[in-house]
């Protein structure tokens, strides 16, 4: 896995909020079968949420229709038989004293390691009086590794860039 080395004590935050606190929290509600997922939701996701993924565009106002979008897809994962996920590539930018951007690439896998989905998502992160949130989500369906591959693969006219 490609990993940026934390440049900042606020990339050093974002890392450790995001890839220590945040994931670890979403794989055991998301394969914990509980369905209600909204105290875990809410210490992490913010609203207004913008959602851009292959199947949706558009933005959740509330934090209760935060909490039905992220609960639908935790349904949805738990339906295929989720166990857990593997950060197959990641980058952190930091863009002010409050804010930054996380991109990665996840493989949602079963407890047998076979994969149910491999998306290339871009989070925009604050830093709210209550902590780090995700504020924007975007995402698309990837069967790159890397993120450099993704990111060619979605941008062809930027290889020659390279």
């Amino acid at each position: 896995m490609h990993s940026t080395t934390p440049s900042s004590p606020m990339h050093a935050e974002i890392n450790q909020w995001f890839f220590h606190d945040y994931l670890p929290t979403w794989i055991a509600a998301g394969a914990s079968g509980s369905g209600d997922d909204s105290n875990f939701i809410a210490q992490y996701w913010g609203s207004p949420l913008h959602i851009s993924s292959d199947a949706y565009c558009g933005c959740k106002l509330t934090s209760p229709e935060v909490i039905a979008f992220l609960n639908a897809m935790h349904e949805r994962l738990r339906f295929a038989g989720y166990a857990h996920t593997d950060v197959l590539d990641k980058r952190i930018k930091v863009l002010s004293k409050r804010g930054g951007s996380i991109e990665v690439i996840w493989s949602r896998q079963r407890a047998d390691g076979s994969e149910i989905e491999r998306i290339l998502v871009h989070f925009h992160v604050v830093k709210t009086d209550q902590g780090w949130r995700v504020l924007a989500y975007q995402s698309t369906k990837t069967t790159s590794t890397t993120l450099k591959e993704a990111w060619l693969e979605l941008n062809p006219s930027e290889s020659a860039a390279a």
